[in-house]
């Protein structure tokens, strides 16, 4: 028994001299404390996103020797917060964050804090619908002349966002088209504009937005209109039979406009 003990007893004394040396090394060197900014990512399920918007990073106050915090290069992202939500459904969740939700914590090394040590979080699902665009404008033309109408193209986009701030919005701003010192019609390239910053619009291109300015209206009469009937099941007539129309809108377009393209249309289909 004690020959196998004392079997190459040279290498195990220097085996146990070095072992006793390296715990002499880590015991006496200096334990410090050490901030770093961490990235945040918090994972959800399939068709789910966060309404508001969440920390993205983190403050990690690690505590262990000198030697292994100074080893950790802050730039290299090696820790992370990661917060698996693929689970949860929709509603509110609050979340404390804990050693287990930082990856990549070198061994001998111990957390003092992190901040936000807890996260009070929204989940809803994820919808994508098509809304209408409505260009927006600032300003005025100068005297003498009129913004008269606008058309967007594409005249809708697709939005995606969360389906409680979605299902609110009925249109999409444009950036603002300024209308000072136009004097006639103009093409402007501009940004969809969410009203949510939850919000995303899928295509990014900018929008062409045909603006129509032209000189102030004028008003044009015409008189002895004929009043038209439709949808007649009986034998009907109208009194008066003629009517005089004043139609208001740029002089170019009203000079090109014929007495007699004029109608008064009356629908009398549900007349008993």
């Amino acid at each position: 028994m004690l020959e196998i003990l004392f079997r190459n007893w040279p290498f195990k004394l220097l085996s146990l001299a070095l072992a006793f040396a390296l715990w002499v090394a880590v015991t006496g060197e200096n334990i410090i404390v050490q901030d770093y900014d961490v990235p945040l990512e918090i994972s959800l399920g399939d068709g789910y996103t966060l309404v508001g918007s969440p920390p993205d990073r983190g403050d990690v106050r690690l505590r262990g020797p000198e030697t292994l915090l100074r080893q950790i290069n802050p730039l290299r992202h090696e820790m992370e917060l990661l917060l698996d939500l693929s689970e949860a459904t929709p509603g509110e969740r609050t979340i404390q964050l804990g050693p287990d939700n930082l990856l990549g914590l070198p061994r001998g090394v111990e957390i003092a804090r992190i901040v936000p040590n807890r996260l009070s979080l929204l989940v809803d699902e994820q919808m994508q619908r098509t809304i209408p665009v409505a260009p927006s404008f600032m300003g005025a033309p100068p005297p003498g002349y009129s913004f008269y109408d606008s058309r967007s193209t594409p005249e809708t986009v697709t939005v995606v966002g969360p389906k409680s701030k979605v299902e609110s919005v009925s249109r999409m701003r444009t950036d603002p088209i300024p209308l000072e010192n136009r004097m006639e019609s103009f093409v402007a390239r501009v940004g969809a504009v969410p009203d949510s910053p939850e919000i995303r619009v899928l295509d990014s291109r900018l929008l062409t937005v045909r603006v129509e300015v032209d000189v102030a209206p004028t008003e044009v009469a015409f008189d002895s209109v004929p009043v038209v009937l439709v949808g007649q099941i009986y034998e009907a007539s109208a009194r008066p039979e003629t009517l005089r129309v004043v139609l208001t809108g740029p002089p170019a377009l009203l000079e090109s406009i014929e007495a007699t393209q004029i109608r008064a249309v009356v629908d009398v289909s549900g007349l008993a």
